[in-house]
């Protein structure tokens, strides 16, 4: 590891009964004095470089790393020693305790662990090189608001786990919404798959950013030109409808805005915050209640709920308006999830009859953006190369929901990554727990046949060696893609861990 690589910080948790190696700029023949736990050493630097190991390092801690050389000191405090686990995939594996903390809240706001840690890499992306540290990141525990940031499975596999052995767990979470397994992949591996062939928006880091701003600016505008058109628009009548809801438009009414109304009647005004639960939405929504603007979400993905602050709800008949902003023809309230109303404890079923109108609409869809995610290598040359020299417990992965649409050679394809990932971090028997995707009713596959297939692609790999899958078919809803309980998922994951762990130690 670099000396001032990122991961190398305060607060950082190191592999225990591995070799911490450090190195760092010196000049030739200088000295330079390390001190980590109480063991000094002296190295010279050798070509511009010095170069220190500590063996085998026993867990505990708190521990702090000194580097003098010179007139030039450097301290890292608050260092650990225990298990660290590296955590890749796309969503599933990336969506925080934000995401499911009211399932758990009183687990999570519970949880007080400084033992516990994440080092979260920021989503990143380079089809030209690999990079030699990553752009950012720091450790967080897992106290206070800081949990709030960790993966949400790796939250409640690692609390199992401390709980078990009570050893420092470090969490190195590299995971990005959207990917498909070549994009973790190195070049090399990606292009045994497929030929990659890539543009010009992909040629450097400040080309991509500039396509990025654009892509975004011209999304926003495009946003808010549909909202005050369909304003200024005559409004039509309302009609019946129920939620749940599936509309498919035809080619000449791609894009546009529906109104949804729901009247509600309450005895008497609330004594606190209420919270507006609107299952998933395709696509975007601004949704109101009693005229006031109560929460928005640019994307279908992430569970509308919404808090109605004390003051708003009345006695007697109270206004909820959802505007769904259409972008390619098809306008949802996905079904089997919950829309719902809860005031003071007790919950309103907001299923069934709602009013609707169609707004204007245009026969032209929202352009693609630009899904770096979906390319190959570009996640492993930023975020996950500059992190292969890091000594690790195992490889954790939840990963496959974007190759459902290729799924064949799935299996041959994760065989690779984690050779891929074995020979870089020189660990031919590196553990490796993977979770098998959830049982999602896709309108994308509208037979199923990619998610069956792409489930039978991950079962074949646990015939690999030192290789170990945890369903979550019985997790969640069928028309989430994202599986709330990411604590059964976890907890799965840890129990696997611990038998091997103790079946090993027999």
């Amino acid at each position: 590891m670099e000396w001032g690589h990122r991961i190398i910080s305060n607060g950082m948790v190191l592999q225990q009964e591995e070799d911490f190696i450090l190195t760092g700029a010196a000049a030739d023949g200088e000295l330079v004095k390390i001190t980590f736990a109480e063991e000094e050493k002296e190295v010279f630097g050798e070509r511009g470089r010095f170069c220190v190991r500590f063996e085998k390092i026993k867990a505990g801690g708190p521990f702090s790393l000194t580097v003098t050389r010179g007139g030039y000191r450097e301290t890292v405090e608050d260092i650990l020693v225990g298990d660290i686990y590296f955590m890749s995939g796309q969503s599933n594996m990336e969506l925080d305790i934000n995401w499911v903390y009211y399932s758990f809240q009183k687990e999570i706001d519970e949880t007080y662990c400084d033992a516990i840690r994440q080092f979260k890499v920021p989503i990143s992306y380079d089809f030209t090189q690999e990079w030699s540290d990553v752009s950012g990141g720091e450790w967080k525990k897992a106290i206070g608001e800081d949990k709030k940031t960790f993966g949400a499975l790796g939250f409640f596999m690692a609390k199992k786990l401390y709980e078990r052995y009570r050893v420092p767990i470090g969490l190195i979470q590299t995971a990005v919404p959207g990917c498909p397994i070549e994009s973790f992949m190195t070049k090399e591996n990606a292009e045994k798959f497929q030929q990659v062939v890539l543009d010009e928006k992909c040629v450097s880091q400040e080309a991509m950013r500039k396509q990025k701003e654009k892509e975004e600016h011209d999304w926003e505008m495009r946003v808010q030109e549909m909202l005050r058109a369909d304003d200024d628009f005559p409004q039509g009548s309302w009609k019946r409808t129920v939620i749940p809801f599936l509309r498919e438009e035809s080619q000449d009414s791609q894009a546009g805005i529906y109104e949804f109304r729901k009247m509600v009647e309450l005895e008497k005004k609330p004594e606190k915050d209420a919270v507006l639960k609107l299952g998933l939405l395709i696509e975007a929504d601004v949704t109101y209640v009693n005229g006031k603007m109560v929460g928005k979400t640019d994307y279908q993905y992430p569970p509308r709920r919404y808090i109605v602050p004390h003051g708003l709800l009345h006695a007697g008949k109270n206004e909820i308006i959802v505007k769904v902003i259409v972008t390619n023809g098809i306008c949802r309230f996905w079904e089997k999830l919950e829309y719902s109303l809860e005031v003071d404890g007790t919950i309103i079923d907001l299923t069934g009859v709602w009013q609707m109108r169609k707004g204007k609409f245009s026969s032209e869809g929202f352009f693609k953006k630009t899904f770096w995610e979906y390319l190959p290598y570009g996640v492993y040359n930023a975020m996950l190369a500059p992190l292969m020299e890091i000594p690790v417990k195992a490889f954790l992965w939840y990963q496959g929901e974007s190759n459902t649409g290729d799924p064949e050679n799935y299996c041959k394809k994760f065989a690779v990554l984690i050779e891929q990932f074995r020979e870089a971090m020189k660990r031919p028997d590196l553990p490796v727990y993977y979770v098998q995707i959830a049982y999602y009713e896709d309108p994308a596959d509208v037979d199923g046949n990619g998610w069956k297939q792409l489930r039978r692609e991950q079962e074949k790999a646990q015939m690999l060696p030192h290789v170990n899958m945890t369903v979550s078919g019985d997790v969640g809803s069928p028309t989430d893609l994202h599986p709330q309980n990411k604590k059964v998922i976890g907890e799965r994951i840890a129990q696997q861990i611990i038998k091997n762990t103790e079946a090993e130690q027999k």
